[in-house]
């Protein structure tokens, strides 16, 4: 019988199945040689300007860097990885109380109501302040190592617009402006 026929073919079950495959048919697993066009066009020059410009300003975007210098967006070779903006929110004295008063009635519903949870419905949000402030989606910093980059944020803008993108088992995206 097949590994396929087995189990339900998943990521990890089609990796392992190429593995076979090529092991039956080469007797090894390593990968073959590859022929044709190099993995990187990237010159020298242009490899210093990338590194340069992320050195020099390293919240800019890859598409900001390969657009301005005509290149690929591959990072890898240099070991630079993005890192997500942190938001670290201020919280006020009643906060802790709230915040247990919520857990302690959530566990209560799921106790009485085992499909509690899947009701809750989980959003994306994107918060557009006048003062210019945006929160932290796509937000990078290039860097080797993780900077542990964090910003204070508060929550309490009086003028604000937020875009929330609702998704559930029983609808699909549906956004809503507030």
């Amino acid at each position: 019988m097949d590994v396929q026929e087995q189990r339900p073919m998943n990521e990890d079950t089609r990796t392992v199945c190429q593995l076979i495959k090529k092991f039956r048919e080469t007797g090894n697993v390593k990968d073959v040689k590859r022929i044709g066009r190099p993995k990187s066009a990237t010159s020298e020059e242009k490899a210093l300007n990338v590194l340069l410009t992320i050195e020099e300003t390293p919240q800019v975007s890859t598409r900001e860097v390969t657009d301005n210098l005509e290149i690929s967006n591959n990072f890898k070779k240099e070991k630079i990885h993005p890192y997500k903006l942190q938001l670290i929110y201020e919280l006020n004295e009643d906060d802790f109380d709230r915040r247990m008063d919520f857990c302690e009635y959530t566990m209560e519903r799921c106790n009485a109501d085992e499909n509690f949870a899947s009701n809750i419905v989980f959003s994306n949000e994107a918060t557009f302040m006048q003062n210019g402030t945006l929160n932290r989606h796509n937000c990078r910093y290039w860097a080797r190592a993780n900077p542990h980059w964090v910003q204070e944020a508060h929550t309490q803008y009086p003028q604000k617009s937020k875009c929330v993108d609702r998704h559930d088992k029983r609808t699909y995206h549906r956004p809503i402006f507030s």
